[in-house]
């Protein structure tokens, strides 16, 4: 890790011509997933490894290497809170949404302090009292987001692992980082407007909301892949927050505007970011 400064230093033609081709093959995958069954397709999550996979090539290419990528476990707190961080603000909005009588939750329901599952969990979906329940969800959403990470893997070596430190390097750390996350958020465009994640609103979704969700998300998985100096932070936080949003907005009944649902989860990641970005701008951490 060493310090960079806020300059304004382009980016290489080789980063330049990564962003272009990750662009231009994940937009053609995406047709492909339109005339496949749309957002249901099976091709969806495969997507998430284009990123990656372009990375290890053009690393190869270069003669770049891959030792400053962070593959050990690094500080295990981060990994920890990787996972359990966006689980705690996930049932923060459950509970604010139904203590507000705005939502309704489905997947779990209470009768005489036990509370039930309808979905599987790791020890068992019997009834079950609050702290063993709390026990059980914890040890099944991370279970379910060790899963999820496989995936996410495929994007955070691509972003954070390769992309990131070319970014803040490039534009410094305010502007690299922003401009990862609106990269990021263009990079699902297509896909949004086919329905994903805002299938009520999907012009607003894709061309706002979606990119100031993921810029929010750039700063907060750029912060604590830096402070771990470990990939897998990142990745167990990706995979964490693709569960999370699905237990949030899968399983709620929800009555009023989804557009004001969708800014609370908005609000909540803003929450997540600002402290992280302080931080940042105070150490000026940098990969390489």
């Amino acid at each position: 890790m060493t310090s960079i400064e806020e300059t304004s230093i382009k980016l290489t033609d080789n980063t330049r011509l990564y962003i272009l081709t990750v662009m231009v093959i994940s937009y053609i995958w995406q047709i492909i997933i339109y005339f496949n069954g749309g957002v249901d397709s099976f091709l969806v999550p495969l997507m998430m490894f284009i990123p990656g996979i372009i990375a290890w090539f053009f690393m190869r290419k270069s003669y770049e290497g891959f030792k400053n990528i962070g593959w050990g476990l690094g500080n295990r707190v981060y990994l920890i809170a990787a996972v359990f961080v966006p689980l705690v603000c996930t049932v923060g909005l459950i509970l604010l949404f139904q203590g507000l009588g705005w939502a309704t939750l489905t997947v779990f329901t209470m009768e005489n302090g036990l509370i039930t599952s309808k979905v599987s969990l790791l020890l068992g979906n019997q009834p079950q009292g609050i702290w063993f329940f709390t026990l059980n969800l914890a040890a099944s959403f991370t279970q379910i987001s060790l899963i999820g990470s496989l995936f996410a893997f495929g994007e955070e070596f691509g972003w954070r692992g390769y992309l990131q430190g070319k970014m803040t390097q490039g534009y410094g750390v305010t502007r690299g980082l922003i401009l990862l996350g609106v990269l990021w958020g263009y990079w699902h465009l297509p896909l949004i407007l086919m329905g994903f994640t805002f299938p009520n609103m999907p012009v607003l979704g894709g061309f706002v909301l979606f990119p100031i969700s993921t810029v929010f998300m750039a700063i907060y998985h750029g912060w604590i892949y830096l402070r771990s100096k470990s990939i897998w932070a990142p990745v167990l936080s990706h995979g964490a927050f693709n569960i999370a949003g699905g237990m949030l907005f899968g399983g709620m009944i929800f009555q009023g505007d989804m557009l004001v649902f969708q800014m609370f989860w908005m609000a909540m990641l803003g929450l997540l970011a600002i402290p992280c970005y302080i931080s940042l701008k105070k150490s000026g951490f940098s990969m390489e």
